[in-house]
Formats: structure tokens, C-alpha cells, sequence
């Protein structure tokens, strides 16, 4: 039986989420808890299993409890929640900068069941957990939702407020709020990006030479946000390939990531295209949410596919996949590169991939990654060639490239 606990702010939508988990096929048993600071305290105090967590609570919101836990080397998986994908993008991303499993994007409403939200959250709910899904019991939810309804109904009559929807109350009200949240401010550990990026150099156009035909392919998940501020702007804007990555991260978020990182960094860095070719001095990212795959054109041009495919191995975008599909691209050399994160994705990937092309593969070191769970994966089996921290991976993928 999984021990969850529950974070937010508002009571309302702590029973949601709880009708939601209850009206699962698996047992789990529920702790609840309103604010950052009471769930710092039972976090310390109790072992749960996995904590749900609104990003934006009041006073220790999200992002600073999940640093406080990293800071006390407390072990716990956390799944953040945001209420609006655009406005709170940039909290998601710190969030996951600081250890989060994953971030889901929650609705703004409940005022009927969002199949939507609820099949994503137990989908996530049971990847960190390890358990398989048996889907969404959404009879069940809706059924628990329309009794939720009716408590509030009645607390609006009762307050007079003239209107039955609390949703869209403001947060001083007893509803839930529909209005933005402040994002938090950058962690210290990314904040430095923000000032002076250094000096942009043009990316060299798709008829110049690529760099001996090699490719660079990375992956990461959990704490890869903040070593991809660490190791993009590190890369030296002479890196003529293309790079293409991918980062465990939901829909609508990679999008605010590229941004980022295109802003501190010396190559150009974006989010990933269906059907656009690679460029060399480019870095591409797999928006969340979807597969990336690369094949060739008649032309012999590597285009990007984005695929909204089932999850492979709960996951999605999944690492594996890009390194499935570049085994028939013909480049004459693969750097792979993988990064922080948690479980093992990747790993079966590139160690087919070494079966069909030259590979070379460089992994993070245990010293510098927040989950020492992926390159842990390719280290163990033997894949790695080179095993760097976090400050040494730009110079070794340069090194490699040059050779």
C-alpha cells in the first residue's frame, strides 16, 4: 500500500485529488496537508512513498520545499502541479531544477471531472510508484466530484455569494483561484543565466560542412533543467552539428526551457519541430508531452518527428525512442550524452545503438547529478566511455567532436 500525501492550499481541491487516488484500482493510504510548512514537518516526520504537491502554495511554496529536502538529503518523489501551463512555467521548471519527479498542468476548474487531468495524474501517480495503470475509474470520480459539487453549491448559498462556481473566486475566498500565480524567483543555481549571456555566433548554414558527420544525442529527467543551464552555455558556438535532447518533462513546459537557455547560450536552442532539418550549431529539444524521432528525406536532410505515440515505459517524451530511431540515420559517429535523472531510460537505447553505428558515450558523474539513476543505468552496463561532472561534459563533448 503506497503512502501519499497530498499538498495544497485549498480543502476543496485536496478532496478532489484524494477522490481521484481513492477511486483507483490500487489502495493507497491518503495524508493531507494545506500548506508548505505543515508538509515540510510531516515529510521529515513520516515516510511516504510520494507527495502531489500544488507548486504554488502560500509561504513555502513548491519550489522552496523541494529545495529544503534536497538540502536535508531527504529521498522523496514529488509530482508538482500547476495551475496555468503559461503562467507558472517558470515555477515548473525550477521545480524540476530541484528534484521533482515530474510537473502536470491541473485545471483551473472542477466544476465536472477532467478525464483529461485525471488519467494524466494517475498515469504519473503509478510511473513513480512503479505500479502499472488500470486506468481511469472516471464513473467513480465523476460521481465523487458531483457530491464535491454539492458541498459547494451549498457553500455559496450559505455565503450569499451568488454564484455557485467558487472556482473562480479569488484566493481570499474560499474557492479555488483561477488568477496566475507569481512565479517564483530563479533558483540561486540558475539565476546567473539571467544577466549576461555571453555573445551569440551565427549558426553555420545547413550547406556547410557538418563536423565529421556526427550527431550529439542527450538525455536527462530529473534535475535536468538546472544541468542543462549548467552544461548548453558551456557549449563553445564553433559546435558545427546538431544536438537534440530529451528532457522528462510534461506538455507546455520545454517550450519556456528553450527560451532560457537560448538567451545564455552560444549555439541556438529551441524546441523541436515536427518535420524541420537539423542544423548544425543547433540544439533541439523534444517538447513535452511527445516523442522525438529523427529520419532522413529523399534528400538525405535529417528532419525531426514529433509523435504523440503512446508512453514507452510510462514515459513521454522516452529517450530510448530518439535512440531507436537515429540507428538508421547515417552519420558516421553518435556522441551520446546522458545526464541526471531517475530510473534507467536510455540505457536499452543506446546500447542497441552501439550495435548498428560508432558511438561514443559520456554520462554525468554520481558527484554532480541530483538522481544518480540514469547514468548510473549506462555506467553499470558497461556503455559509458567517459564519466564527467556536470562543469567538464562541454569540454568533453568538444574534445570528441574535434578528434
Amino acid at each position: 500500500m503506497a503512502k501519499i500525501l497530498i499538498v495544497d492550499h485549498f480543502a476543496l481541491m485536496r478532496r478532489w485529488l484524494c477522490d481521484i487516488l481513492n477511486a483507483d484500482n490500487d489502495f493507497h493510504e491518503l495524508d493531507t496537508s494545506p500548506d508548505g510548512e505543515d508538509a515540510y514537518n510531516k515529510i521529515l516526520s513520516k515516510k511516504y512513498d510520494l507527495v502531489i504537491m500544488d507548486l504554488a502554495i502560500p509561504g513555502i511554496d513548491g519550489v522552496e520545499l523541494l529545495s529544503r529536502l534536497k538540502a536535508d538529503k531527504v529521498r522523496v518523489k514529488v509530482i508538482g502541479m500547476s495551475r496555468t501551463i503559461i503562467e507558472d512555467e517558470m515555477l515548473a521548471i525550477s521545480a524540476m531544477q530541484n528534484g521533482a519527479y515530474t510537473c502536470i498542468a491541473m485545471p483551473t476548474k472542477i466544476g465536472k471531472s477532467d478525464a483529461i487531468f485525471e488519467k494524466n495524474l494517475l498515469e504519473k501517480v503509478h510511473a513513480a510508484l512503479g505500479s502499472r495503470s488500470k486506468g481511469t475509474p472516471s464513473d467513480k470520480v465523476a460521481e465523487s466530484v458531483r457530491k464535491t459539487q454539492e458541498i459547494l453549491m451549498g457553500i455559496a448559498r450559505k455565503e450569499n455569494r451568488g454564484n455557485n462556481d467558487l472556482i473562480n473566486s479569488s484566493p481570499a475566498g474560499n474557492g479555488i483561484s483561477n488568477t496566475a500565480q507569481t512565479p517564483s524567483a530563479p533558483s540561486a543555481n540558475s539565476r546567473s543565466y539571467e544577466s549576461q549571456p555571453a555573445p551569440k555566433q551565427s549558426a553555420p548554414s545547413y550547406s556547410s560542412r557538418p563536423n565529421k558527420g556526427k550527431l550529439i544525442a542527450l538525455a536527462c529527467s530529473t534535475g535536468g533543467p538546472q544541468a542543462l543551464h549548467n552544461l548548453i552555455p558551456m557549449i563553445p558556438g564553433r559546435m558545427n552539428v546538431p544536438l537534440v535532447l530529451v528532457q522528462h518533462m510534461p506538455e507546455g513546459f520545454t517550450a519556456a526551457l528553450a527560451e532560457r537557455l537560448d538567451r545564455s547560450s552560444q549555439v541556438s536552442v529551441k524546441e523541436a519541430e515536427d518535420g524541420e532539418v537539423l542544423k548544425p550549431g543547433w540544439v533541439y529539444i523534444a517538447p513535452g508531452g511527445r516523442h522525438l524521432e529523427l529520419s532522413e528525406n529523399r534528400s538525405g536532410e535529417v528532419i525531426v518527428n514529433i509523435l504523440n505515440t503512446p508512453p514507452v515505459n510510462s514515459l513521454r517524451p522516452c529517450a530510448d525512442v530518439m535512440y531507436d530511431s537515429i540507428q538508421k540515420l547515417h552519420y558516421d559517429e553518435i556522441i551520446c550524452v546522458v545526464l541526471t535523472g531517475m530510473g534507467a531510460d536510455g540505457s536499452r537505447g543506446i546500447r542497441d545503438l552501439k550495435r548498428f553505428k560508432k558511438t561514443y558515450v559520456i554520462s554525468e558523474s554520481q558527484e554532480t547529478c541530483v538522481v544518480y539513476g540514469m547514468p548510473k543505468a549506462v555506467e553499470q552496463s558497461g556503455l559509458s566511455d567517459e564519466v564527467e561532472p556536470i562543469n567538464k561534459i562541454a569540454d568533453a563533448i568538444m574534445r570528441r567532436l574535434e578528434e
